[in-house]
């Protein structure tokens, strides 16, 4: 299984909108009164104000996620305070000796069956 993190350029911004009106639909399932979801006389939900901010500020980044090369989600990445340390983590790390169990799942070497 290949997985890929791919930051989106402005110019197809209408990727992660197309993503997030599913990501609100499944949400409004949990609307209670602290979350509500408002539906457009268009039929789409209304778009979190802040969206446009992640092509414009720096402390922001868009990313969608590929599986196998299909489209399986997005991430909106915010830094709310400046100077913060951080690291960028590879996943998943195949060559970190605590990846031995999900290559041998990849590979085949479990049972088949549940009772195996």
């Amino acid at each position: 299984m290949k997985i890929e993190l791919i930051e989106v350029e402005e110019k197809d911004k209408h990727v992660i909108y197309n993503l997030m009106q599913l990501y609100t639909y499944e949400l409004s399932f949990f609307e209670d009164e602290t979350a509500s979801f408002t539906m457009l006389d268009s039929g789409l939900y209304e778009t979190n104000k802040y969206i446009e901010k992640y092509w414009k500020e720096d402390t922001r980044h868009p990313y969608i996620l590929k599986c196998d090369n299909e489209l399986a989600g997005f991430v909106l990445q915010r830094f709310n305070e400046e100077n913060i340390k951080y690291r960028v983590v590879s996943f998943p790390n195949y060559d970190s000796p605590s990846s031995s169990l999900v290559k041998m799942y990849l590979s085949g070497e479990f049972g088949e069956h549940a009772k195996d």
